[in-house]
């Protein structure tokens, strides 16, 4: 249980770390290039895409465009790992790292009995279950776990992007 609490803090941890350069790149493409929506949510009139998180709803034309323009931007920060796929997005890899490590302390809080159903029902957790289900364990769990150890997990996954390897310091 403490080891699944310790990569899921580190996972965080990433997640902290990366979340604001590729978010600010983002930002900024869109808002050099203000693509459109496919369809605008009000009829008749044009919306323009400034929120990353709505970047789907651009056309496929803007998309490679987007995308050929977050290429270089991972290139330009330094977030790319050798060998990795170029399109490889280092946010959501690390989102993913995230969502992994929260079904394994699930699991491993399943070990206890009164939560042992846990473990059967990880896919049928509703998202606010689930969200308990974290906040509990970290509760119960986070005493007992190595911050440092946590930092160092996290700086592990860190230092294979260019960017974060010349950093001498670990995540805070």
């Amino acid at each position: 249980m403490i080891a699944a609490v310790e990569t899921y803090l580190a996972s965080r941890l990433c997640v902290e770390e990366i979340q604001p350069i590729v978010i600010g790149y983002e930002t900024e493409i869109l808002s050099r290039y203000r693509f459109k929506a496919r369809r605008s949510a009000l009829a008749g009139q044009e919306e323009i895409i400034l929120d990353p998180k709505k970047s789907y709803r651009i056309s496929d034309a803007d998309s490679e465009v987007y995308f050929a323009e977050c290429r270089k931007a991972r290139t330009a920060e330094r977030i790319t790992i050798e060998g990795e796929d170029p399109d490889t997005c280092a946010l959501l890899k690390a989102q993913h790292a995230v969502l992994l490590a929260e079904n394994e302390v699930i699991k491993s809080m399943s070990d206890l009995p009164q939560l042992a159903s846990l473990g059967d029902k990880l896919f049928l957790l509703t998202l606010e279950d689930r969200k308990k289900a974290i906040e509990l364990s970290l509760g119960l769990i986070t005493p007992f776990v190595s911050k440092d150890r946590a930092i160092r997990f996290a700086h592990a996954t860190l230092v294979q992007y260019p960017r974060f390897a010349a950093q001498a310091l670990l995540p805070h």
